[in-house]
C-alpha cells in the first residue's frame, strides 16, 4: 500500500523530524499547505519539492555569520590619527575565527568572574561578538586590545 497523499502538520513534523511549531514557521517561509477546514493539509511531493528548493538556495552557514562580524567593516571609515590598526587580511581572519572563546574562558584567562567579563562587554570595555543570537564570543585581538588599554601598572 502506498503513502497516503495528504499528511497533517503532526506527520510533517514527524517526518522531518521537527516540532509542530517548526512546520507552522515554515508555513509563514513559504512552505506548501491546504487549508482544509481550519486544519492545514500537506501534499508529500510539494513538501519535498520545497524543502529539495529551500536546500540549494544559498543560505549563509553560521561560520559565515561569525566571519562577518569579525571581519573589518565594509563601510568607509576615517582613520583616527592616535590609532591606526592596519586592515585584517583574509587568512588573518580565518585564523581568529580558530580562537572565539567563551565569557568563562575569558574570565579564567584574566583571573576574573565570567558575570565580570559580561559587564565589560556591555560597558563597550570589551569588543565581542554575539553568535547565534545570544552567544557571545571574544577574539584573543579584543583581548590583547582589552589589556593593553586597561593594563594595571606593576
Amino acid at each position: 500500500m502506498s503513502e497516503p497523499d495528504w499528511t497533517t502538520a503532526q506527520e510533517v513534523a514527524q517526518w522531518l523530524r521537527v516540532t509542530r511549531v517548526s512546520i507552522y514557521r515554515l508555513i509563514k517561509k513559504g512552505l506548501p499547505f491546504y487549508r482544509i477546514g481550519t486544519q492545514q493539509r500537506f501534499k508529500r511531493a510539494e513538501v519535498e519539492a520545497w524543502m529539495r528548493a529551500q536546500a540549494e538556495a544559498t543560505i549563509p552557514t553560521p561560520v559565515e555569520h561569525v566571519r562577518a562580524s569579525v571581519l573589518p567593516d565594509p563601510k568607509p571609515v576615517r582613520p583616527r590619527a592616535d590609532r591606526q590598526q592596519p586592515a585584517m587580511s583574509i587568512a588573518e581572519a580565518r585564523a581568529e575565527l580558530t580562537r572565539l572563546m567563551t565569557p568563562a574562558e575569558v574570565a579564567t584567562r584574566l583571573k576574573m568572574h565570567p558575570d565580570a567579563v559580561r559587564r565589560l562587554i556591555y560597558e563597550g570595555k570589551l569588543q565581542a561578538s554575539y553568535v547565534g543570537g545570544r552567544r557571545i564570543r571574544i577574539t584573543e585581538r579584543h583581548i590583547e586590545a582589552f589589556l593593553r588599554t586597561h593594563a594595571r601598572p606593576s
